[in-house]
């Protein structure tokens, strides 16, 4: 953008600077009708400007308007130069006041509407230049520029999304340019949603004269007050470049800095954010392609949204765009907990995230009662989605502590799988089984006098407590049913036999529970340490390890 604008800006210099070279005395009026009818030659005919002086060391133009929608529009133009300079084609130095100027970005690329035709004749090869001699033309190139000075300037740019409008001031000395500028507030479509966009304040140095062209860039947020900071280079004749970025951490608490104060997009959908993120990336671009990649570190980080709640979730992520984002394969990261309506615990997750929004679960280990719980299934954001829990080898003394029945021990192994559907809000567990080791286990139940005065001397009630008071099972059984968030059917059959009831002789019992398993689950949360592999990846994030995008 700053090439396209410097190129016009030289254009109209030279015109106007040549001009002054013959004019010599007052005939500014001459001088307008010839960069008038030189920019008509260009393509240029919607135009309108004042010549203000033309004298032998400065000239001045006001009032200048390009375009047929005005795309680009100048209060003025004062130009300073020399006649040893000019013959050099070279000006000292050259001030704008109130420039204004409107550009397109979209699949194409970056436009200036009307001024196109401006833009692709303004770079004028020795070769044109001698073509238009034998033609008994007179070529008019841009000069040389010493130093600029742009006092104020307000650029609208017109993208998919919106309009974003840039104000600020340009110096350009000694071969180095600065840029300070900041944008202003708008409210950009997405997904047909009307997204509020903050203010960024904007910082940017560069060297035009190098090729590539280096550059730094820093933005800081004013209300947020977070800081970021870009390097990169950009091949001016290509139209191609690249460039990497960081932000400082960021810090989120519950009555402080929150992702939707820094992104709106993101409040539908997440409600409260603790913890500290880590935000790097780069970004490739040529003409009719662009590619980002964006590295996201989570730590210790709770999240509370309307789809599921992760308590300290800990890992790095890696997201590929432009938008829609999406991941590579094997995205890592550990959590302590994550209750999506069924809580799981202590957990380390390999998924896929795709650009229609839906999450590949492609592994998910969690320990649960002394054992291990792994998930694999995919969820469709807005849809009903399918999950398989596989249980192995949960500790039944561990489940029992779960249940809020005092006088109730057991041991044994138990493993099975729990299929899941998620439905809006709800999760249903539909014919879970889990079954006992062939090891067997046991099972006692010794209840206080309360429980026991409740069989109202019901023969078939004692007898019942009498074997469960040692009961050896070599069958155990449970099958689940039912909502997670509402009361749930626990069925049990248990086989085995008591050697201290009936001489040993076997028994069978079929039970059924009514049981909120979400508050069960609930219950469950162990102790949680990150693991050395996610370790290993968030020190190297720290550490300023991170791939370029592909």
């Amino acid at each position: 953008m700053a090439r396209h604008l410097v190129i016009v800006l030289l254009l109209l210099l030279g015109i106007a600077v040549a001009s002054g070279l013959w004019l010599q005395q007052n005939l500014e009026p001459q001088a307008e009708r010839l960069i008038l009818a030189e920019l008509a030659r260009r393509g240029v005919s919607d135009a309108s400007l004042h010549v203000v002086q033309l004298g032998i060391e400065r000239a001045e133009v006001e009032a200048i308007r390009l375009g047929s929608e005005d795309e680009l529009r100048i209060e003025r133009v004062t130009v300073d130069y020399s006649a040893g300079g000019l013959r050099q084609r070279r000006v000292d130095a050259v001030r704008i006041s109130g420039i204004e100027i409107r550009l397109r970005l979209d699949e194409q690329g970056l436009s200036l509407g009307s001024l196109d035709s401006l833009l692709a004749s303004a770079a004028v090869s020795p070769a044109s230049e001698a073509a238009a001699s034998e033609a008994g033309e007179t070529a008019v190139s841009p000069l040389q520029l010493g130093d600029l000075l742009i006092e104020d300037f307000r650029v609208t740019l017109d993208v998919p999304v919106g309009t974003v409008v840039v104000v600020g001031r340009l110096e350009f000395a000694g071969g180095r340019l600065h840029i300070d500028a900041r944008t202003e507030p708008f409210t950009a479509a997405v997904n047909g949603t009307e997204v509020p966009i903050q203010a960024l304040e904007i910082e940017m140095t560069a060297e035009p004269l190098e090729k590539p062209m280096p550059f730094q860039i820093s933005l800081r947020d004013p209300v947020a007050g977070v800081v970021g900071r870009a390097r990169g280079h950009h091949d001016l004749d290509a139209s191609a470049g690249e460039l990497s970025f960081e932000f400082d951490p960021l810090h989120f608490e519950p009555e402080g800095l929150q992702p939707v104060t820094l992104l709106p997009l993101l409040a539908p959908w997440i409600q409260l954010a603790e913890g500290r993120l880590e935000v790097r990336g780069a970004v490739r671009w040529k003409p009719g392609d662009i590619h980002t990649r964006v590295e996201v570190a989570f730590h210790d980080f709770n999240l509370k949204s309307l789809a599921v709640d992760l308590g300290l979730l800990n890992g790095a992520v890696t997201l590929d765009g432009p938008w829609p984002l999406s991941t590579p394969a094997g995205q890592l990261f550990s959590v302590a907990s994550v209750d999506f309506g069924l809580q799981l615990t202590n957990g380390l997750v390999r998924f896929r995230l795709h650009a229609d929004g839906s999450i590949e679960l492609e592994q998910g280990r969690w320990g649960f009662a002394g054992g291990l719980i792994e998930t694999e299934g995919r969820l469709n954001p807005g849809q009903d989605s399918e999950l398989l829990l596989r249980v192995t080898n949960v500790e039944l003394s561990e489940l029992i502590a779960l249940v809020p029945l005092d006088g109730l021990s057991g041991e044994g192994r138990l493993s099975g799988q729990l299929p899941v559907s998620l439905r809006g809000a709800d999760v249903f567990i539909e014919n879970g089984q889990l079954r006992g080791s062939e090891a067997g286990g046991w099972l006692r139940y010794r209840p206080d006098d309360s429980v026991d005065a409740m069989g109202g001397g019901n023969e078939g009630f004692a007898l019942a407590l009498s074997a469960l008071e040692n009961f050896h099972w070599t069958e155990l059984e449970l099958t689940l049913n039912g909502n997670t968030r509402d009361d749930s059917v626990v069925t049990f059959h248990i086989a085995g036999a008591n050697p201290d009831y009936l001489d040993g002789h076997p028994v069978e019992f079929n039970l059924k529970l009514d049981a909120k398993l979400a508050d069960l689950l609930r219950k469950s949360v162990v102790s949680y340490e990150i693991p050395a592999q996610i370790q290993k990846h968030l020190a190297s994030f720290g550490a300023g390890q991170h791939q370029d995008p592909e």
